[in-house]
């Protein structure tokens, strides 16, 4: 009972994300775009897989950090590193 009444009424990036309400972030795709192999491999991903990326970039709530995970993620995506354990 305690869980539910410290509720906060938010909803967390992952559920929306479970419910469609998170694109990719458009600086993002962007870089993504600029890298033609990273571009590629993001396209031929599995969900699952770029939904990981989605949900570490979208997490970033300083402007530099989240910079600095696009530009970590496009490297990443360009080396065709699926398991992005961060």
């Amino acid at each position: 009972m305690d869980a539910y009444e410290k509720r906060t009424g938010k909803t967390s990036l992952l559920e929306r994300f479970n419910k469609g309400q998170i694109a990719v972030p458009k600086e993002f795709e962007v870089a993504l775009r600029k890298n033609k192999r990273a571009w590629k491999n993001y396209k031929a991903m599995a969900p699952s897989y770029r939904k990981r990326y989605l949900l570490w970039v979208s997490g970033a709530k300083r402007p530099e950090t989240r910079q600095r995970r696009i530009a970590e993620a496009v490297r990443l995506v360009a080396d065709n590193e699926l398991e992005l354990l961060k």
